[in-house]
């Protein structure tokens, strides 16, 4: 939250001395949108192509880090407008994120242990997939709009609260009962 604040601060400090450019014209939109498709495309033959080491490093992430941004997109757009005073589509994408980072973590470190193959596409999802599902950044601004009303607080505890009661429920369970240990015993493919 002081990260924002202070961002905005220092934005309200700057803007009069930085020129306000235009929004960029439809044609330019569309081309720099093709372009990331373009390079989206790209990390397919990457991940193929590329030495092993990279896949767990780079490479996965990038495979999994557009769907991860467009489901945030579409619960965001989709569940958002359903409250007037609590965004459940963000509260939403990082609960469903957090639980899957959770259930990645315990897939990773389970015994016997899963192949360097699966341990990086494992990697990409939490990297990739969850990074860009969640988002820490949407939730501050979010609750900095809300300006500290009790809306603010209802929206910041149940997320926080119902993400850690989560990950106590998916991860508590497998190291305790199933012998997952705490330490990641993930072997990457090299």
């Amino acid at each position: 939250m002081s990260s924002v604040s202070f961002g905005s601060y220092l934005a309200q400090i700057t803007r009069p001395h930085f020129p306000r450019f235009p929004t960029p014209r439809l044609a330019i939109r569309y081309t720099l949108s093709v372009i990331g498709i373009f390079i989206y495309v790209a990390t397919f033959p990457a991940y193929v192509w590329l030495p092993p080491t990279y896949r767990s490093q780079a490479v996965a992430s990038l495979l999994f880090s557009f769907p991860g941004t467009l489901s945030r997109y579409l619960l965001a757009l989709s569940m958002n407008t359903v409250m007037r005073k609590i965004p459940l589509g963000t509260m939403a994408a990082n609960i469903l994120g957090t639980g899957l980072l959770g259930v990645f973590h315990v897939l990773q470190n389970k015994r016997p242990h899963v192949s360097p193959h699966a341990c990086s596409t494992l990697q990409g999802l939490i990297d990739g997939y969850c990074g860009t599902l969640t988002t820490v950044s949407t939730f501050a601004v979010e609750l900095n709009v809300m300006n500290g009303s009790r809306y603010a607080w209802i929206y910041g505890g149940i997320s926080v609260v119902i993400s850690q009661l989560l990950l106590v429920i998916i991860i508590l369970p497998a190291h305790t009962l199933s012998d997952v240990p705490f330490a990641r015993t993930c072997i990457f493919e090299e």
